[in-house]
């Protein structure tokens, strides 16, 4: 009497139900920057901005309100500074 030979275990597909207990990864996704990497990158570019408008506006609350007045000329100059690229390109 002769043993059978050993079938193999046909491999489950990508797309299978995974056992219990096991983790289940996602694909990779397309390369290219995430949105959290694309904040960062803006919080990092605008820092000396943001600190521009933050510090004179914490500076007004704990303070002196007039430190409000370098808050609201820091923001109004930071605007303009935005958006007068944006108008250029239209031209």
């Amino acid at each position: 009497m002769s043993t059978p030979d050993p079938v193999p275990t046909p491999s489950a597909p990508d797309h299978a139900v995974q056992p219990r207990g096991q983790l289940v990864t996602r694909p990779a996704a397309a390369p290219g920057p995430t949105r959290t990497t694309r904040v960062v990158a803006w919080v990092g570019y605008h820092l000396l901005e943001l600190s521009g408008v933050a510090v004179p506006t914490v500076l007004a609350v704990f303070v002196s309100p007039w430190f409000a007045v370098a808050a609201v000329l820091a923001a109004v100059l930071w605007a303009v500074h935005e958006l007068r690229p944006a108008g250029g390109d239209a031209q």
